[in-house]
């Protein structure tokens, strides 16, 4: 459907125009692809209920995007809708903030805002179920800021100072440090780019300084955090982040093409990644990994496209684009560090392609034929080009081959196992697997499908080796755990039950090094041992992990 829609497009322009009558709809192709993306993502989800909600947040963002596209503007400022929505959401959202946020909780989040908000925590007024999380809040405040700033160019000065005031204060009140530092980066860039154009004589060579400023900053950041104190001091701040993210990693390679769906990733995260029979986190702490965990890579390569095609530079722009730029630019830098729009429930979903909207957003007039030439050529091209050129290679390949059926197996057992799961009905989710309440056949059909065409593939090993060690098929699993150990020894669930299997085999030495590498703070290895002794009556092999965690106690 998308490719097919943007080669019947590709000789027009980047916005294509659809003509209902007398009305005009204009919008980039790529938002079809994005939507589609969403269809699948609802589609493939294990709870529905929850993830209708989110897919209708979503659609709420789309339509909010091809709005604010066509909404044509008044001549007179003062009467522009856009420019009142635009001054009113922050405010609003930094009182609803003020009054429902839970002060008591965060009071000791930042100690030189601790005075504060243990002063705000005395006066509680709205209901536990109506906050919002401050992160949440805070990512969408520094994404409006700018379009604020701009909104309220025609307005009394005093006007500006206390609403842009407010805003910013709301901003601080939320303690997201990294809203803080991706708002801080992306007006940098702004900043740098009037440099550049002050200092140069055409906008090309604007660009490339610009640009290579831009890298050069990037480069001297990522040195900052990898090689100096100050940057392992940052990460370790960052709580568990990094846990997640290449927890998160992993389950993308178990759900390549489609990810798990809308609303999945709590039980998802818990049950495949982390190990625990309850739900842990929330979602990835990254917008990119969410996109792809929710949308699968078709929600990646669109969303991707649109923003470059977005922010490709084009001679017939907006007076919204610069400012709108800069929020794109915070969405971006703050979607590294967490994720405001997919997580936390999605509150902010629908917002999520506002700054997109507005950088592409293009005044109406007459469009010269030379400018009309020039905007043929499409950036995300070569997105499209590249994920399409990657994908049939990857198809022709056994390798690739063995991913559509991991991907296919991944979906069949979420389906199966989590759509019944329930604790405490359930104890754990090993004893809905051991009690062939669910039909695990096509889950593990599609693994060793994929294992017939790439041995080495770590997803389709290590989820075989899961289902066996419930079912009792110890030495199958822990070969299949032995192999993705091997091939991907850098995965938290394959290292935590490849231990399980060296614990079980007597091989003290070889567990202990995997169990030492593994968080224990959800006592999962504690669980295993309950599953062994009190579930299923093996004091035997009860005893042997205990052997286990005995050593590794007295290691630590």
């Amino acid at each position: 459907m998308c490719f097919a829609a943007s080669a019947a497009w590709v000789r027009v322009t980047i916005m294509t125009t659809i003509h209902l009558g007398r009305w005009q709809l204009r919008f980039d192709w790529q938002i079809l692809c994005l939507l589609l993306s969403a269809v699948i993502g609802l589609a493939v989800a294990y709870q529905r209920s929850a993830a209708t909600l989110q897919f209708s947040l979503f659609v709420a963002a789309v339509a909010l995007y091809v709005f604010l596209l066509n909404k044509s503007e008044p001549i007179l400022p003062q009467r522009s809708l856009l420019r009142l929505t635009l001054v009113l959401i922050p405010a609003m959202l930094g009182v609803y903030f003020l009054l429902t946020n839970d002060w008591v909780r965060w009071s000791e989040k930042l100690p030189f805002l601790t005075a504060i908000t243990s002063w705000l925590a005395n006066f509680p007024l709205g209901p536990t179920w109506l906050r919002i999380n401050p992160n949440v809040v805070g990512g969408v405040m520094a994404v409006l800021l700018p379009l604020q700033v701009a909104a309220l160019r025609p307005v009394r000065r005093w006007l500006q100072v206390v609403l842009i005031s407010f805003s910013v204060a709301v901003l601080i009140l939320t303690q997201t440090r990294g809203a803080w530092l991706a708002l801080s980066l992306a007006i940098g860039m702004g900043a740098m780019w009037q440099i550049a154009t002050h200092f140069t004589s055409t906008p090309r060579a604007a660009r490339g300084i610009w640009i290579s400023g831009v890298v050069l900053g990037g480069l001297a950041l990522l040195a900052l955090l990898t090689v100096t104190p100050l940057g392992g001091w940052l990460i370790d701040s960052s709580g568990q982040r990094p846990d997640i993210w290449r927890n998160s990693l992993a389950l993308i390679t178990d759900y390549p093409l489609t990810g798990h769906g809308f609303a999945s990733f709590e039980m998802v995260y818990s049950t495949y990644a982390l190990l625990v029979h309850v739900g842990h986190t929330l979602h990835a702490h990254n917008l990119w990994f969410d996109i792809w965990l929710n949308l699968g890579l078709l929600g990646v390569v669109s969303l991707a496209g649109l923003i470059i095609n977005a922010m490709w530079p084009r001679p017939a722009t907006s007076m919204w684009r610069r400012p709108a730029l800069i929020a794109l630019a915070t969405l971006l830098l703050h979607g590294l560090y967490d994720d405001a729009w997919f997580g936390y429930g999605g509150a902010a979903l629908p917002l999520l392609l506002l700054p997109l909207a507005l950088a592409t957003r293009a005044e109406p007039g007459p469009v010269p034929l030379t400018t009309t030439r020039s905007r043929r050529f499409q950036p995300a091209w070569v997105v499209w080009s590249v994920a399409l050129i990657a994908l049939v290679i990857s198809w022709m390949t056994p390798r690739g081959q063995a991913w559509l059926e991991t991907n296919r197996g991944a979906l069949a057992q979420t389906q199966a196992e989590l759509s019944v799961y329930h604790w405490p009905e359930i104890p754990i989710q090993d004893a809905l697997r051991h009690s062939g309440q669910v039909d695990l056949t096509p889950a593990k059909a599609h693994y060793q499908a994929a294992l017939q065409l790439d041995p080495d593939n770590a997803a389709a090993q290590r989820r075989l080796g899961q289902i066996e060690l419930a079912e009792g098929q110890y030495d199958s699993a822990c070969r299949h755990l032995a192999r993705a150990g091997a091939v991907a020894p850098h995965q938290r669930a394959t290292r935590q039950l490849l231990g399980e299997c060296y614990a079980m085999q007597g091989e003290v030495a070889h567990a202990l090094e995997l169990w030492q590498s593994v968080s224990n703070q959800e006592r999962q290895l504690e669980t295993r041992v309950w599953w062994y002794d009190s579930y299923l009556g093996d004091s035997q092999r009860a005893g042997a992990l205990s052997q286990v965690l005995q050593a590794l106690d007295n290691h630590d």
